[in-house]
């Protein structure tokens, strides 16, 4: 039996993105949701698929939607003794991730890591800059090969608004993609987005 495999995340990220968890809507979420992507950003490209589920798990995504929601992460401190009973009852408001993206769409470079193929879709509608580290980049090239058609379509598009036609990636991303090229279906859609 083999070993678990080493985190590739660092504790702190990982306790942050549980923190985010927490409290999706909470009025610091803009400032907490700009630290974790810098760290983000600053973690090797080829750590992208390691760290898709890592990120998935810790940010609890997929677990905002209040009848996912568990009962450990619901918001009790300096709450009244019935935030839970207005919780059971369905009083009190917890976002939905389209509600969080609409709200900042910075939530999207986050969303591309969410288990749901409809909100990594839709994350991918609300990138409108060029990623601005190599991790983000090879994020959004992972999602040419997204086993969800509607997402690849997304990635596609997503790729040609914001980099046009044709892309030149910088040369050590551009051998990255070519040595895992099995990974990211180099061929077809990708080969022409790249121009490889």
């Amino acid at each position: 039996m083999s070993a678990p495999a080493t985190p590739v995340l660092p504790p702190e990220l990982s306790a942050k993105l549980a923190a985010l968890a927490t409290r999706p809507a909470h009025s610091e979420t803009g400032h907490a949701l700009d630290e974790i992507l810098s760290a983000l950003a600053k973690l090797p490209a080829h750590f992208v698929v390691r760290a898709s589920r890592e990120i998935a798990t810790s940010a609890g995504l997929g677990w905002w939607q209040p009848e996912k929601r568990p009962i450990q992460i619901i918001p009790t401190h300096g709450a009244p003794p019935f935030s839970r009973l207005k919780y059971f009852l369905g009083l009190e408001w917890v976002p939905s991730d389209n509600e969080l993206l609409a709200a900042n769409p910075n939530f999207a470079w986050l969303f591309l890591f969410h288990p749901s193929g409809y909100v990594r879709e839709a994350a991918l509608c609300y990138v409108d800059a060029p990623p601005e580290s190599s991790f983000f980049f090879t994020a959004l090239a992972w999602r040419l090969n997204d086993w969800a058609a509607p997402v690849r379509q997304a990635a596609e598009h997503c790729f040609k608004r914001i980099f046009g036609e044709s892309l030149r990636p910088l040369p050590q991303m551009r051998h990255y993609i070519c040595s895992n090229a099995g990974s990211f279906g180099v061929g077809g859609v990708t080969r022409q987005i790249f121009s490889i």
